[in-house]
């Protein structure tokens, strides 16, 4: 009994034409409108740098520090 191959050249033509037909040229859309903004104009000024900021410290090393003194 012989099993009956599928044909593949005709299943690459086939796939070749959907894949070439999938590249055609499409129709573009309008390009959109540019939306309207504000403006605002900059003016030079001086300006404090400072940083203000909550906070808590702590020590990174503690030394104990006793008076050594009789009497």
């Amino acid at each position: 009994m012989r099993v009956e191959r599928v044909p593949y050249r005709l299943i690459t033509v086939a796939t070749a034409a959907v894949f070439l037909a999938a590249c055609g040229k499409k129709e573009s859309a309008p390009p959109p409108q540019t939306p309207e903004v504000g403006v605002v104009t900059v003016q030079p000024q001086a300006v404090p740098v400072f940083t203000d900021l909550p906070g808590r410290t702590s020590a990174f090393l503690v030394a104990q520090v006793r008076a050594r003194v009789d009497g």
